[in-house]
């Protein structure tokens, strides 16, 4: 009888795993939704992470200023049906154009005008601060929990975290308080291909250091805790192939993951309209959510720097730094696009 006790509890942990989804590691992601394509994949990443309780996604920040990032980022979070992850944005920040593909979802109406996609949140919103909502959710997690933060855009609230002072939500400046509750960093940002390595200052910024840099200078020279680069180099190397987002996206074509990828493959090949995207930003969301996944390696330990002001880096190695980036294998690729098709792949909770 006992044994029957055992076996009824670990089948339903096993069923009902996304219920214990608040004893599995926290996990922050930051993002510029809008801005591309891949922003919109890598939440899909988290989300099927989350649903299997492997992660809790304790909330996303929008670090590109404009209102429909927060929008089309609660669209999908409710598509998928989790109306409940905390959505905070950055308040002066850059990137207020729409980008090609929030508007395009979030705006869709049936024949009565209803908009087709639910949503928590508009415009009107008062969503709360970015960095606010960083201090306040490191200051609550209990003694020896931490939470790993996942960055794929502007470094802006991660930089603006850092500097923060003390105030009512906690004692520890912002530095202090990422010392003491994040374990690690999944960024993608930075070139860490041969050529940019050899000849630092004429290689070409990449584009979230580009358009930040000064957020990005803050974040490599103040940051305590150890941060995990996918460069990109990396993401350029794996392609979300246009013809899988038709096969795999649970609802096509109502779908606003769907509707924001043709819409942003339109933009990228006006005359096909089909594009296979780099996966940017589902690398570092993968990696935040399984660092022990079997597809990168990871570079000897160094330090990350800027050596201009357009934003391009350098790497020294130092066996006692704080930074690493992945490095990806050729022969790995396909399995790492595979697995990536897979965890997009996720239908909503209880279907």
């Amino acid at each position: 009888m006992k044994s029957l006790r055992v076996f009824i509890v670990i089948a339903l942990s096993i069923v009902f795993g996304v219920v214990y989804a608040s004893g599995a590691r926290k996990v922050i992601f930051d993002t510029d939704m809008g801005s591309d394509i891949d922003d919109a994949l890598a939440l899909l990443v988290l989300l099927d992470y989350h649903k299997a309780g492997k992660i809790d996604l304790a909330g996303i920040t929008i670090s590109k200023d404009n209102a429909y990032s927060s929008i089309y980022t609660d669209v999908v979070n409710n598509f998928y049906g989790y109306k409940n992850i905390p959505i905070a944005v950055v308040r002066e920040g850059i990137g207020k154009d729409d980008g090609c593909y929030t508007r395009a979802s979030t705006d869709l109406k049936d024949s009565c005008g209803r908009y087709v996609f639910s949503r928590n949140i508009d415009a009107t919103c008062n969503l709360e601060e970015a960095v606010h909502f960083l201090r306040r959710t490191l200051a609550s997690l209990p003694e020896g929990e931490k939470a790993t933060l996942v960055v794929v855009g502007f470094a802006t609230n991660l930089a603006r975290l850092l500097e923060s002072g003390p105030d009512n939500i906690s004692p520890l400046d912002g530095t202090s308080l990422v010392k003491e509750k994040v374990d690690f960093i999944s960024m993608m940002a930075a070139n860490f291909d041969k050529a940019s390595l050899e000849n630092p200052q004429d290689s070409r910024p990449e584009w979230n250091v580009l358009m930040d840099p000064k957020s990005a200078k803050t974040v490599f020279e103040r940051c305590p805790v150890d941060i995990v680069f996918s460069g990109f180099e990396v993401g350029k190397a794996v392609r979300f192939p246009h013809d899988k987002i038709d096969e795999v996206l649970y609802g096509n074509p109502t779908n606003p993951v769907k509707i924001s990828y043709d819409a942003h493959a339109r933009t990228a090949d006006k005359k096909t309209g089909r594009h296979n995207r780099p996966c940017w930003d589902l690398t570092s969301a993968l990696y935040a959510a399984d660092p022990d996944c079997k597809f990168f390696e990871l570079s000897e330990r160094g330090k990350v720097s800027l050596v201009n002001n357009k934003g391009s880096n350098s790497f020294t190695p130092d066996k006692s730094g704080r930074d690493r980036y992945l490095i990806l294998k050729p022969e790995n690729i396909q399995a790492l696009t595979d697995k990536l098709v897979e965890l997009c792949s996720l239908k909503p909770n209880g279907m």
